[in-house]
């Protein structure tokens, strides 16, 4: 009987029942804030990353847009050059000849050498302007843009937090092997610069912008068709003082693959690989990171250029050419929706659905 009533009374008893309960309550909270702490980092993460990948993808584009304005500028100023210095020359040319009639009066020699000074600055503006800046600058536009946008847009990656993609595969620890482990310092700073992946969606522009050189026979690119400045030059020549090569030139210029006027530059793809830690709380009271979970979090842009195609010259009627715009193209972020390439619709299909 006795031990009966001890029963009934363990039964009745309520000693410790809050505790029990305050601990699951007190689970139920922790692990409700772990969790919106959990998701407010991923949130912060992935606001972040896709930050990065904004930046990447604008600044590739803004490196095209670049490219293709100062091309369409070079392509003017080589042009108006050589339209330029075609006029001296038959100015010259005309000089001369009175210089030639001065002779007679015992002051064609002295004319002849005033001359001499105009012709070698014509001469020279076109062998150092034209030859050894204008036309070697429009070449690194044409044909390293893409190439320096590429790693411009990494960098802006980083700066606006994009951790390096391929630093995880290299070990941190000393692998004992002294010439691996020179290989993996070498290579840990270049990989950590490394922080986003641009891929084009059409082959045209992988390495270079769509440009083509092109020659044109009509003058002044081709001043070898014209007649008037043939004789200009023929004349010069005859000037004793004049020691350099007067030449006609064939300056080509660069022209767009394709019409860009309707249809704007190959989009660019970019990819941005950042990381978020969860379980922080419910470790810090555990007691140990163990817990600690590094989630990859992934963030992806696509941006192009807007704006006109690379002409001989440019006209300024024209709505994507205003006057000293080049062609007038700006670097723009759009949608999967705006990427014209089959392929590329497809994997937005794949992303979205």
């Amino acid at each position: 009987m006795e031990i009966l009533n001890r029963f009934k009374r363990l039964h009745s008893d309520e000693n410790g029942v809050a505790l029990i309960y305050a601990a699951i309550i007190s689970f139920l909270i922790l692990a409700f804030c772990s969790m919106i702490w959990d998701t407010a980092k991923m949130s912060e993460t992935k606001m972040q990353t896709q930050n990065a990948a904004d930046a990447a993808a604008l600044e590739m584009a803004a490196w095209q847009a670049r490219g293709m304005n100062m091309v369409q500028a070079l392509n003017e100023d080589i042009y108006d050059t050589d339209n330029m210095l075609g006029y001296t020359y038959g100015a010259l040319a005309g000089l001369e000849t009175l210089a030639k009639l001065a002779y007679i009066v015992g002051a064609g020699k002295a004319a002849e050498i005033a001359l001499a000074v105009p012709i070698y600055a014509a001469w020279a503006t076109h062998a150092v302007m034209v030859n050894l800046f204008m036309k070697p600058l429009r070449f690194v536009y044409a044909n390293g843009s893409i190439l320096i946008g590429y790693i411009a847009a990494n960098n802006a990656a980083k700066v606006n937090g994009a951790p390096g993609i391929f630093t995880a595969l290299l070990p941190d620890k000393s692998s004992g092997n002294i010439l691996w482990d020179g290989v993996v310092k070498v290579l840990r700073p270049l990989f950590k610069e490394f922080t986003a992946v641009g891929i084009p969606t059409a082959t045209g522009s992988i390495l270079t912008l769509p440009l083509a050189a092109k020659h044109d026979k009509s003058y002044p690119l081709y001043s070898k068709n014209n007649i008037l400045l043939k004789a200009a030059l023929g004349i010069l020549k005859s000037n004793s003082f004049v020691k350099v090569k007067l030449e006609p030139w064939d300056d080509e210029y660069y022209e767009s693959k394709s019409p860009y006027d309707k249809k704007e530059l190959p989009a660019w793809v970019w990819f941005i690989k950042g990381q978020s830690e969860t379980g922080l709380i419910s470790s810090y009271f555990i007691g140990g990171g163990d817990n600690v979970q590094k989630v990859p979090v992934m963030a992806y842009a696509v941006a192009r250029v807007k704006g006109g195609n690379v002409v001989k010259y440019n006209d300024d009627k024209h709505k994507f050419r205003p006057t000293g715009c080049g062609v007038g193209a700006d670097p723009s972020l759009i949608s999967w929706g705006k990427i014209d390439t089959i392929p590329w619709k497809l994997m937005s299909v794949i992303c979205y659905h």
